[in-house]
């Protein structure tokens, strides 16, 4: 019986004589020597939601990740690279439990201090995973926005609304820091002990819980008190974290007390609307463009402090440039991005290092390599370059759609047929050690 009302659609017999059928509610197999049945469905077999709103790595390279399989279908999962295992109702026998009266997790994080996996069901209040068995963590609130640990093992929750707790590992309360505005997000300072940086709409914050430096929107002049707010933070180091807003984005240094403030209107930066996501050990920060009122194209940019890169929004690449989450996993020659791709899934960008640096970077700047002109153009568009060998060329339109691409072996590109407006050229070299995009104007 896959429910009530439902049926089986078809059966099948393997040749060790196991039975399988299939039918509305996913699939089964009858073992042949125990009689037994096995069903497989969504919800013990893979990753059962594509709106995942928070991502965790755990230092096996396991990816957790919450989930919401529909209703009365909740949970989480955990990816280690071949086979999902959940944690819901409707794991039959193939993953753990979940027993909370919610078909949503919002939060989950892996406590590097003691392993566990801590893990918010909506509603439910924060509790700990330690592979067998719940443990409450007797947060005050029943909803978190996010959660991390220090370098002291404290750990520390965002909530809703003027809630910022941590929990002291010794006598397990939780101690309330003053805290602004509706909690975004919340990270690690990975310098400063005992040190966490959290931001709302309207305050970042970087404090151990007596220690604080703090902007508001109102300390900020780029920002209209009125209308204009931030949205995340994400801790470099010394001191230094990358904070956006919807004007744009702002490179703090908390030991000196000063800023940066790049907008589209004074440097490259790709719109308005900007959100952290990720630092990485080369020294970028990765962001999202989502939602500017800007021309760029939509993606997942990355700026190094020089120049912008970005990945743009296309079939066979990044599905969606709403990003919930990006986490970082190392590997022996760079690192990947596990992004989560709101209402599209989780995709995984991989970063390789060489002697030359990044040699998949896509560049927002005009360097030496690759020359347009003119610029604006009309009908076509010339490849100025000290290289003799073709060309690949793939042209975006300015919502980071592919609208032509070929091989160019006299150095031109036709823009006929092409709408006026910004496009994006990116243009490569036969063997792909050269990948740069440029920005041109078409008449």
């Amino acid at each position: 019986m896959w429910k009530e009302g439902s049926y089986t659609s078809a059966l099948a017999i393997d040749d060790l004589g196991n039975i399988w059928a299939s039918g509305v509610g996913g699939a089964a197999k009858r073992d042949h020597a125990t009689g037994i049945w096995q069903r497989y469905r969504i919800s013990n077999t893979s990753q059962i939601d594509y709106w995942v709103e928070d991502l965790s790595i755990d230092n096996q390279g396991n990816v957790w990740m919450t989930g919401n399989g529909g209703t009365g279908v909740g949970g989480f999962q955990k990816f280690d690279g071949i086979r999902w295992t959940g944690f819901n109702q409707l794991n039959y026998g193939l993953g753990y439990p979940f027993p909370f009266s919610t078909d949503n997790s919002e939060v989950i994080y892996y406590r590097p201090s003691n392993g566990h996996i801590v893990v918010n069901p909506m509603y439910s209040y924060l509790h700990e995973w330690d592979g067998s068995n719940y443990t409450s963590l007797y947060y005050p609130s029943s909803r978190s926005e996010g959660v991390v640990e220090d370098s002291q093992n404290r750990l520390w929750s965002i909530g809703e609304y003027y809630n910022l707790k941590y929990l002291d590992p010794v006598n397990q309360s939780w101690t309330n820091v003053d805290f602004m505005g509706i909690g975004n997000n919340i990270r690690k300072d990975p310098t400063r002990p005992g040190t966490i940086w959290a931001c709302s709409g309207y305050q970042v914050l970087r404090t151990d819980g007596t220690y604080s430096f703090s902007k508001t929107v109102d300390d900020l002049p780029e920002l209209d008190p009125q209308s204009d707010y931030l949205t995340t933070v994400i801790p470099a180091n010394d001191g230094i974290a990358w904070v956006g807003s919807n004007q744009g984005l702002y490179k703090m240094d908390a030991n000196s007390n000063t800023y940066q403030f790049y907008s589209h209107l004074s440097s490259n930066l790709p719109g308005d609307l900007i959100t952290p996501l990720s630092y990485t050990s080369d020294g970028r920060i990765w962001f999202t463009n989502f939602q500017s009122t800007t021309s760029h194209p939509v993606g997942l940019y990355w700026f190094d402090g020089t120049q912008f890169g970005f990945f743009p929004v296309q079939d066979g690449g990044l599905p969606h440039a709403q990003i919930a989450d990006v986490e970082i996993k190392e590997n022996s020659n760079g690192y990947s991005l596990w992004i989560s791709c709101l209402s599209r899934g989780i995709a995984v960008l991989n970063v390789v290092n060489n002697d030359s640096g990044i040699n998949d970077q896509n560049t927002l700047q005009t360097n030496k390599h690759f020359q347009l002109y003119p610029n604006p153009a009309q009908t076509t568009v010339n490849i100025a370059t000290d290289l003799e060998e073709s060309i690949t060329y793939e042209i975006f339109n300015e919502l980071g759609q592919i609208i032509a691409k070929g091989i160019t072996h006299n150095k031109t590109i036709s823009l006929n047929n092409m709408e006026s407006g910004l496009l994006f050229i990116r243009l490569m070299n036969t063997t792909q050690t050269l990948i740069e995009t440029h920005k041109i104007i078409k008449l």
